[in-house]
């Protein structure tokens, strides 16, 4: 049997690593070892054999793809915990409730922030940040914020409204292996602008004069921008479909509660 430091001579030798001291070692106990030298000869041919193996280039997008599925794991994973947290916030005694959902949902918009912030600051495969419209706008006088965890079976995210005198914002945070379809419902004082997403997953919009459609799967942050006319705030009712189905349909007030 060879011993063990002379296996990791044989493989300094062919990787040319060894020392002139150590290649004279080395063949002083090849030449006594005649198994030890047939094992060494088996090495050196099939490194030849790798050496001869032409080095190839990675397919196109396989870069992107790496990145896209390992930058979805990082936001899924925080998403989770995130919410996971907020969750058990939530289940202290019924009086206790109001004080522990304002302190969650602060945590909630941070949070969903933060995981917005860190995907767009480290950057991403060309084309994974996607705008449409416009989300440069004067803000108004910020009216409230508010954030809902979404822990359904067809999807698990979060999403944060932050109404202003002038303007709606809703940032998005979503995970759904099958595609679902998530509703904005609004009259005539409210008109969608334009969003941002960190594109993750698939997602297609559907705008019209009342109501802004978006089909989304995968995983995937958005930002929405919604212009109100209303210096009150007005409500905007959301809705999630899952094959037709609503799974979730609730209407978010300017003053901060929500009502189905």
């Amino acid at each position: 049997m060879t011993d063990e430091r002379y296996i990791r001579l044989m493989n300094s030798e062919i990787d040319g690593q060894n020392t002139p001291d150590e290649s004279r070692e080395l063949e002083r106990y090849l030449d006594a070892h005649p198994d030890a030298r047939r094992c060494f000869e088996e090495l050196c041919d099939l490194g030849r054999v790798f050496s001869d193996v032409p080095q190839l280039d990675p397919p196109p997008g396989l870069t992107d793809a790496i990145y896209a599925e390992t930058t979805g794991r990082e936001n899924r994973r925080a998403r989770r915990d995130l919410f996971a947290a907020v969750r058990e916030a939530l289940r202290p005694q019924p009086q206790l409730r109001p004080a522990y959902a304002f302190v969650a949902g602060l945590l909630v918009g941070l949070g969903l922030l933060c995981v917005v912030s860190v995907t767009v600051l480290r950057g991403g495969p060309e084309g994974a940040y996607r705008p449409y419209g416009t989300m440069v706008a004067e803000k108004g006088e910020l009216l409230n914020s508010q954030c809902v965890p979404l822990e359904l079976p067809e999807l698990f995210g979060g999403v944060c409204f932050e109404h202003t005198t002038n303007s709606v914002d809703v940032h998005l945070g979503l995970s759904a292996e099958s595609e679902v379809e998530i509703v904005f419902e609004y009259d005539d004082e409210v008109s969608f602008e334009g969003y941002t997403a960190l594109d993750d997953g698939r997602h297609s919009l559907s705008v019209n004069p009342n109501m802004m459609q978006l089909t989304h799967s995968g995983d995937c942050d958005y930002n929405l921008h919604f212009r109100d006319g209303r210096k009150t705030g007005s409500v905007i009712r959301m809705k999630i479909l899952a094959a037709d189905d609503v799974v979730f349909d609730e209407a978010i007030l300017p003053e901060g509660g929500g009502g189905s």
